[in-house]
């Protein structure tokens, strides 16, 4: 049920070159140690089926109590008939608002080749979305930019976002967007 909350990114999973996929469950890869923040990224090679991991600090976003005070009462004006056949999850959703302090630590994860792109949940109103950007095989980081949203896919230093015209016999419109090479530590 965490994917129906605002603050809870779900399971990620993406193709990295040389037949290799990154992985991470926000809610789960991260932990608090040293006075330190961070998040797991695991690598998987589907050849030699070895296991690497990346840790990756990063400053936690803390919930506003209005956030949770949104959250908690969002079913108060529906019918009360809808309530009841909802009521499990209801009271589930509110404790789970009730007990939470930050947001988890990223909300997507994109690859470009050997590159993750690590979508957070901060949000700057003129730059965007924070994303981190780490090179699969050394592990580092590289850059930290910003998306004006989400793109679909990111494949060879192109962001794409499809946008669907909500009908089924159209295909939808593709932009493409050169990236910076300076994104990619260059």
């Amino acid at each position: 049920m965490d994917g129906t909350f605002l603050f809870k990114g779900r399971f990620q999973w993406n193709v990295l070159t040389n037949r290799r996929i990154v992985y991470a469950d926000p809610g789960n890869d991260q932990s608090f140690e040293n006075n330190e923040w961070t998040y797991t990224l695991h690598i998987f090679s589907l050849d030699t089926y070895e296991r690497r991991v990346i840790h990756q600090k990063y400053e936690p976003l803390e919930l506003t109590e209005k956030q949770k005070s949104d959250e908690i009462s969002m079913f108060d004006n529906y019918p009360e008939e809808l309530i009841s056949r909802m009521r499990e999850f209801i009271e589930f959703r509110k404790s789970v608002f009730e007990n939470a302090k930050y947001y988890d630590p990223f909300r997507e994860i994109l690859t470009d080749r050997n590159f993750i792109f690590v979508f957070t949940f901060r949000r700057d109103e003129e730059k965007g979305v924070l994303t981190y950007v780490i090179d699969a095989d050394s592990g580092k980081h590289l850059s930290s930019v910003y998306f004006d949203t989400i793109p679909d896919y990111i494949r060879n230093g192109y962001a794409y976002i499809l946008l669907h015209s909500g009908s089924r016999d159209e295909f939808p419109l593709i932009e493409k967007y050169k990236l910076d090479p300076a994104v990619y530590g260059k």
